[in-house]
């Protein structure tokens, strides 16, 4: 796994990930980068109010980044319901902050979800809507940024699944476990849908820095 980071501010996100070949996790702040966006994103930008434009340009300009890195040609990732549709022979993920922007882009694996946070923005009165009675319960004698990666790691297994199962996941149909002393976690998929199983297969990381949390979740 490779990490192009396009601003040294956000040098403290950066962390040793999972020893993946043609993979690149790419991120620069938030900022106006529509030149990098080609096709159908040209309209999709200038349908949006300032701030969505510019993290969704921050975003596709991650993408363009990583897709020079993995020698892709540069490529549009169109849309349906907002999730992105990845070009033949690639898979990837992106996700932002007000602040950051981080795409991830693999040619080897099965899937791969990546996902941002800022710190405290998981409080305790949601913590029933995104977490089950058993998380709950751990949560609260866990250190307090646990809530935010929590959440995260459940962000970035949902967008590593769903190109794969195309299935929607409720908060409570996934419970995360996580690994404070190895910056890891698994997910245990509670639901039913038989491609969506795929999650308890697969391997999460985190880190945080910058007043933020990073999951990154890989499926081979």
């Amino acid at each position: 796994m490779k990490w192009l980071v396009f601003d040294s501010d956000l040098a403290g996100l950066q962390f040793n990930g999972p020893n993946v070949a043609d993979t690149v996790i790419a991120m620069t702040s938030i900022g106006d980068y529509q030149t990098a966006l080609i096709g159908a994103e040209i309209g999709d930008h200038q349908e949006m109010g300032q701030a969505r434009r510019d993290s969704f340009s921050s975003g596709r300009y991650c993408v363009r980044a990583a897709q020079a890195e993995l020698a892709i040609p540069a490529q549009e990732i169109g849309r349906i319901e907002r999730a992105p549709i990845w070009p033949q022979g690639c898979i990837g993920s992106i996700s932002h902050s007000a602040s950051v922007a981080v795409a991830a882009l693999s040619t080897s694996l099965t899937g791969v979800g990546v996902d941002i946070e800022r710190q405290g923005r998981v409080t305790g009165k949601i913590w029933p809507k995104l977490f089950t009675e058993e998380e709950t319960a751990w949560l609260a004698a866990a250190p307090e940024f646990c809530a935010d990666l929590m959440f995260s790691a459940k962000e970035a297994g949902y967008k590593a699944i769903y190109p794969l199962g195309q299935r929607f996941i409720g908060f409570h149909e996934a419970r995360i476990e996580l690994d404070l002393a190895r910056q890891q976690f698994r997910i245990k998929y509670l639901g039913s849908h038989p491609a969506n199983k795929l999650l308890d297969a697969g391997t999460g990381y985190w880190h945080r820095g910058q007043d933020h949390v990073l999951t990154i979740f890989t499926l081979d």
